[in-house]
């Protein structure tokens, strides 16, 4: 069963730390804030699919994270200290000193995590959408990682094209399975942009194809999740290939082992992309696990 049909969020642009970032917003703006981080690829608008059982409770905030969808990109290199510093200054705009629920998907849930550890004091209620840190590195592999970055640099990044909009609507296929046909179509404007003779183009700077010269230090991000004081809340899919991308460990069992009050959800017939394939599922998990008063 697929969720409510989806409510449009309103787009707004906002100037900060040098970089315009586009903000979809749904919901009252006086009710409490529910910040919502997409991950690698995606847009804040993509969330939409789940906002219709938050909507009514809480006002969502869904920001495209610099360089992805309507953001604009920096001028400089992209690292992920400013994603961090870009939340931060996002939420002193919009929730003041109200403390905010977090919600992190991917690439999103990293960020997220490491911030409700960075400032546990604006954070009243953090869930993780199988974003739970990277796989950890050796610094003996800091060598080819930065020849890596270097060729890199000599070369014109480019944005994947799609012939159509059938070919862009099958990679999105690709990325959730158990999507419906309509959360797909919806999704393919919000995705990319046509790029002329029937082509669409990703909404992305291409730059963010660039490797990251800097190795994963996990050992920093679990001093991080160890100040989160906030309750905790993750969500895995059953069909997800995602954490067989790690070959050091796994993610999820790593994560619990310093939270191991974090509860665990497993949402079925869903791969990474969980707000698209089961949105009416997770979105009333997420109802229930903000509005629990036990949970404070």
């Amino acid at each position: 069963m697929q969720a409510e049909p989806a409510l449009e969020p309103c787009l707004t642009r906002y100037p900060l730390r040098g970089v315009e970032l586009a903000v979809c917003s749904v919901g009252d703006p006086a009710k409490s804030p529910l910040v919502l981080l997409h991950g690698w690829g995606d847009t804040g608008a993509s969330f939409q699919f789940i906002a219709p059982f938050l909507a009514p409770h809480f006002h969502l905030i869904a920001p495209d994270l610099r360089g992805f969808g309507q953001s604009r990109a920096p001028a400089g290199e992209y690292w992920f200290p400013d994603y961090l510093a870009d939340l931060d200054a996002l939420l002193a705009a919009l929730c003041g000193e109200r403390p905010c629920d977090l919600v992190g998907h991917s690439m999103g849930g990293n960020i997220a995590g490491l911030y409700a550890g960075i400032r546990p004091e604006r954070i009243r209620k953090l869930v993780l959408l199988e974003g739970f840190g990277l796989d950890t590195t050796s610094p003996g592999g800091a060598p080819s990682r930065y020849r890596e970055w270097l060729d890199a640099q000599q070369r014109e990044p480019r944005l994947r094209e799609f012939s159509s909009q059938a070919a862009l609507r099958e990679h999105l296929r690709r990325l959730a399975p158990f999507a419906s046909d309509e959360i797909l179509e919806a999704l393919c404007p919000l995705w990319a942009q046509p790029a002329g003779d029937g082509r669409w183009r990703l909404r992305m700077d291409p730059r963010h194809r660039w490797p990251n010269p800097v190795l994963c230090r996990r050992a920093e991000a679990i001093a991080c999740w160890q100040e989160i004081r906030a309750p905790v809340l993750l969500f895995l899919g059953d069909r997800s290939e995602w954490p067989r991308h790690f070959v050091n460990l796994d993610p999820l069992a790593a994560f619990t082992a310093v939270l191991p009050a974090a509860r665990v959800e497993t949402i079925t017939e869903a791969g990474h992309m969980l707000h698209w394939e089961q949105p009416a599922r997770l979105g009333r998990l997420l109802r229930d696990f903000f509005l629990d008063p036990e949970l404070v």
